[in-house]
């Protein structure tokens, strides 16, 4: 399947925005190509196959962030 991916060049407001056509079967894989070839790339938005474009969240491709545990910085102080 191919992807179209939406991102700016770099991480300046004032960037372009590109747009590249991937083929990888998944969505996280088209996004480590897109950053593999331009590593400052802010990724805005993505489109499955010609279907509808969606706005691009980290969820997405199963990043997850993690929480901190607020103690871990008191036991640096004792």
């Amino acid at each position: 399947m191919y992807w179209k991916i939406r991102f700016r060049v770099n991480k300046s407001a004032d960037s372009p925005i590109s747009t590249i056509r991937i083929d990888s079967d998944t969505l996280r894989d088209a996004c480590l190509d897109v950053l593999s070839i331009y590593r400052n790339a802010t990724i805005l938005s993505y489109q499955e196959d010609g279907g509808e474009v969606k706005a691009f969240d980290l969820s997405d491709i199963g990043a997850k962030t993690y929480p901190i545990d607020p103690l871990i910085f008191s036991a640096a102080k004792e």
